[in-house]
């Protein structure tokens, strides 16, 4: 199994929004509201990494309202 947290930069109108978009996609585990430079992380996880990958660019950088993302995969021995 294959995890990763996703940090999420919106456009500063469509935060609520893009934050119950994602709420509700599969392979969410959690989801948070930030105050920082990104506005939400997402921690998801996958059969492999090609899944993962296939989840954030299909499911979560299609959405409208998000800017940027930025991958942070889990490593666990």
């Amino acid at each position: 199994m294959a995890q990763a947290y996703v940090l999420i930069k919106c456009t500063s109108q469509s935060v609520d929004s893009t934050f119950e978009k994602i709420k509700s996609l599969p392979n969410i585990i959690y989801a948070y509201k930030l105050r920082n430079a990104f506005d939400v992380i997402t921690k998801i996880s996958a059969d492999s990494l090609t899944q993962l990958r296939d989840f954030v660019l299909n499911d979560i950088r299609i959405i409208d309202g998000i800017l940027e993302t930025l991958t942070i995969l889990c490593i666990t021995p």
